[in-house]
């Protein structure tokens, strides 16, 4: 699973879930090339780069998996901003962060962002950022919007 968010002030306002993330991944990925999921994990976020051609038949199937991921969630996002009744107001734009062990690869920023100005957003974006650390960002980011929760 594969979860955005759009907050303001560190407050969620839309939460969207695709039924893709990093796991798929490594299981589709893994099924292409033959390959155990788990050394599809290793490779993914520790020497998988997307900002160079694919080297090979794994390289290749996890850029594409990675390509069709990252259309499917800037997608469910936009959409899911587009029929939101309630938005933020705000006369800035609003940067993009990234987190999660699957924003690790090198190249995830710039496919993202690529991605997002491809297409027509609800709202405007200042800029695609990467967290510093992207897989404990995840869990801080739940931690704030449980202290928020009702």
């Amino acid at each position: 699973m594969c979860n955005a968010a759009l907050a303001f002030l560190s407050i969620p306002s839309i939460l969207v879930g695709v039924p893709k993330g990093g796991d798929f991944i490594d299981r589709s990925v893994g099924a292409v090339v033959n390959e155990q999921p788990t050394r599809v994990k290793l490779l993914k976020e520790e020497g998988c780069d997307l900002t160079k051609p694919p080297a090979g038949k794994l390289e290749g199937a996890l850029s594409i998996y990675y390509e069709e991921l990252v259309e499917t969630v800037v997608e469910a996002l936009r959409r899911s901003i587009s029929k939101a009744e309630k938005l933020p107001r705000t006369d800035r734009p609003i940067p993009v962060v990234l987190a999660g062990g699957t924003a690790k690869p090198r190249g995830f920023r710039e496919l993202f962002e690529r991605t997002l100005k491809a297409r027509s957003f609800p709202i405007e974006i200042s800029d695609v950022r990467l967290a510093a650390d992207p897989v404990t960002a995840t869990g801080r980011g739940a931690l704030v919007a449980a202290v928020y929760e009702k």
